[in-house]
């Protein structure tokens, strides 16, 4: 249980949130990145051009509906435009909700949604460890980067569920990596390896020191910073599959990018040698994952009551026959071939690239961060050893 002075903390901490992730128009943060956002996009919804919020309510709007819905949002984001105010300009949403325990970024929100006119969004103090939502009465509940602040998991997720109605629809894209973000002896080693061998343009920190090396978590004073960070980061997923059925799932990495980019995210962007690296890190971890070599510290999910109604999606009546199975397998097999075919052509493109500046300093770079791919992915798979041989 927190105390007074975790609450008081946490109260407050996030009342600027944007510090968190930008400092002095230095982005810090992973996901703020053009291409970590793209291959996000793509995690989630299939195309790096549509984001996840753009995904979920073409989905709300097919299987719930598009006139007078009511919908919470968990937690509350810093910004001109919020994505509370984002949703309800969809025309779709009569009223929203959004509760969060930060009073000041509140405040803030909410003037800048009354200043739009938006005066059908209303903004909550709430601790949602202690949260009791009415029953039976949300359409759409959604939760980003919040979740993984919550101490009382079954309590939240009971409420979650209780609060939706039957055909209700809950998002999540959340944290679900080592507690306390306490990165694993492997992640660091990856990290420290690819730092190690990386320009030391793309290592400098807006402190102006060079990122030499990512040091283990400092868990007391991260506690001490916020005391609410990542307390059961780990338990998240299961404990959410407890009390709502997954109707989507998706692993969206950052186990490597995240720790990485840390405090020198920005220095990637400022040039195409530091784009292409960037791009050669994201297929690393991304190829990592899907090989089973790394776990996904990152999801994104939507999820329904475990006795809600079938969705469109969902409804299983007409299968059965050998017809409709074999359509249903065709179906399969062009979705596979278009999964390999974006693959191959987004590989194609960074070999594209990379042919422009093999002469240029970053090509000693590309070239180590290649042989670091083979030697970490050959290691989980060593049957795959005599064929990258050739490859090299």
């Amino acid at each position: 249980m927190k105390s007074n002075d975790d609450n008081s903390i946490s109260k407050t901490i996030w009342d600027n949130s944007i510090d968190q992730y930008v400092r002095d128009d230095f982005k810090i943060y992973w996901e703020l990145l053009p291409a970590v956002s793209q291959y996000q996009h793509r995690c989630m919804t299939g195309d790096e051009s549509v984001d996840y919020f753009s995904y979920t309510m073409n989905y709300v709007k097919e299987h719930i509906g598009n006139k007078n819905l009511r919908a919470l949002s968990i937690g509350c984001m810093e910004g001109n435009q919020g994505p509370e105010m984002t949703v309800f300009e969809t025309g779709m949403f009569a009223k929203i909700e959004v509760m969060d325990i930060a009073q000041g970024l509140l405040k803030k929100q909410s003037r800048i949604a009354s200043e739009k006119g938006l005066n059908a969004i209303e903004y909550i103090k709430q601790d949602l460890n202690s949260v009791e939502l009415e029953k039976d009465v949300y359409d759409f509940i959604w939760a980003v980067g919040t979740v993984h602040h919550l101490e009382n998991l079954e309590l939240f997720f009971e409420q979650v569920h209780n609060a939706l109605k039957d055909n209700g629809i809950f998002m999540m894209r959340e944290y679900i990596g080592p507690n306390r973000i306490n990165h694993t002896e492997e992640q660091l080693s990856i990290v420290n390896e690819i730092l190690s061998i990386l320009p030391e343009k793309y290592k400098k920190t807006p402190q102006g020191f060079i990122k030499n090396i990512q040091e283990p978590t400092d868990v007391a004073m991260l506690i001490k910073n916020d005391p609410s960070e990542a307390a059961r980061s780990q338990d998240i997923l299961p404990i959410l599959e407890e009390h709502l059925e997954i109707v989507k799932l998706d692993f969206t990495g950052g186990t490597i990018l995240q720790p990485l980019l840390f405090n020198i995210a920005s220095n990637f962007e400022k040039d195409q040698e530091g784009d292409t690296i960037l791009k050669l890190l994201i297929l690393l971890e991304e190829t990592l994952i899907e090989k089973g070599a790394l776990p996904s510290d990152y999801i994104f999910c939507m999820t329904r009551k475990k006795d809600g109604l079938i969705t469109k999606r969902q409804d299983t009546s007409n299968i059965g026959s050998h017809k409709d199975n074999a359509m249903n397998l065709n179906a399969c097999s062009k979705d596979i071939e278009a999964i390999i075919k974006e693959k191959d052509a987004y590989i194609h493109n960074i070999e594209a690239e990379l042919n422009l500046i093999k002469q240029s300093k970053a090509w000693r770079t590309a070239e180590s961060l290649r042989r670091m791919f083979y030697v970490k992915l050959l290691g989980h798979f060593p049957l795959l050893q005599k064929r990258a041989l050739t490859i090299s």
